[in-house]
């Protein structure tokens, strides 16, 4: 009896040892895709050329990994490359997803090529591919049970940001933390960090509050009016000449039913930004208004208490 329970109790050790938890930054961003309703996330992480050892000194670098500390643990059997620099990572919603990678044929549309790589483990991987914007070479096809999705990562000529207006994927590039996009050190402190709130007034004269509150990497935006709540959490990153882009997913709630309506599920605007005598000014640019009822130009938020 005594060998046997001996036994028992090294294999329980044996199997404890085989345990591994799941690093937290990664469940973080499994968290935003599950609250996306997407199968994968994909971040952009910058240029780079070489192998894989090169892409791992590159990945080692860089502040973001402060934030994604998963990153620099992938190993080489979790990475595709073809031909150009552009690198991302992509990280599945859950253990029952499969990634494949392929290399992408481009011409009327986009078809699959070659097979690169596939996982099922649940866990990330980096590729590396397309020689410039104009010529993506990778596809990206991530399936669970029924569902499926395929997608070439791509940047928007226009902002430099994946493309992902069908909402195929859950972005989670750092921008704010990509010399880049910011034009500066990725660890300024940006003088619109804080939290801000900001009082305007409908058309028939219904009071609107606007809550607006910007960490280094998270942005959170909510308003209340006499029949809706409306909860926000995405991610902003800056850009020349003062201009600042708010990238938001959430919902509007009927405060009397509690049920969702249709009104400002997603938010992607550009604004030019300015702080003046402590208050934070948004001044509208392009993209969604981010209360489409209150049609104004300027946002002047003042700070939270």
């Amino acid at each position: 009896m005594k060998k046997i329970l001996s036994v028992l109790l090294c294999l329980c050790l044996l199997t404890g040892c085989g345990v591994q938890e799941k690093n937290p930054h990664m469940q973080e961003v499994q968290s935003q895709i599950e609250m996306e309703k997407s199968l994968i996330g994909v971040a952009y992480l910058g240029w780079v050329e070489g192998d894989f050892s090169a892409v791992q000194n590159y990945i080692k670098n860089q502040s973001y990994i402060a934030y994604y500390s998963f990153m620099p643990q992938v190993k080489d059997t979790h990475f595709a490359q073809n031909e150009g620099g552009e690198l991302y990572c992509v990280v599945p919603l859950d253990d029952q997803v499969t990634i494949s990678v392929f290399k992408a044929e481009s011409g009327a549309q986009t078809n699959r090529g070659e097979q690169l790589l596939t996982c099922d483990d649940g866990m990330p991987i980096l590729i590396q591919g397309n020689r410039s914007e104009a010529e993506p070479n990778l596809m990206i096809v991530a399936t669970k049970g029924d569902l499926a999705v395929e997608y070439v990562p791509l940047r928007s000529e226009k902002y430099g940001t994946l493309e992902n207006s069908e909402k195929l994927i859950c972005d989670f590039s750092p921008y704010d933390l990509m010399p880049e996009f910011t034009g500066s050190d990725p660890e300024v402190e940006w003088d619109f960090y804080g939290n801000w709130q900001c009082s305007l007034v409908e058309a028939d004269g219904s009071p609107v509050e606007l809550t607006l509150s910007i960490a280094p990497h998270h942005l959170e935006y909510s308003f209340v009016t006499e029949d809706l709540i409306g909860a926000y959490h995405g991610h902003f990153f800056v850009m020349s000449d003062q201009r600042l882009r708010l990238e938001l997913g959430g919902k509007a709630t009927d405060i009397e039913t509690g049920e969702a309506t249709d009104l400002c599920r997603e938010v992607d605007a550009l604004f030019r930004w300015d702080v003046r005598e402590g208050n934070l000014c948004l001044n509208y640019l392009i993209g969604d208004l981010i209360y489409p009822s209150v049609t104004v130009m300027e946002y002047n938020f003042v700070p939270a208490n």
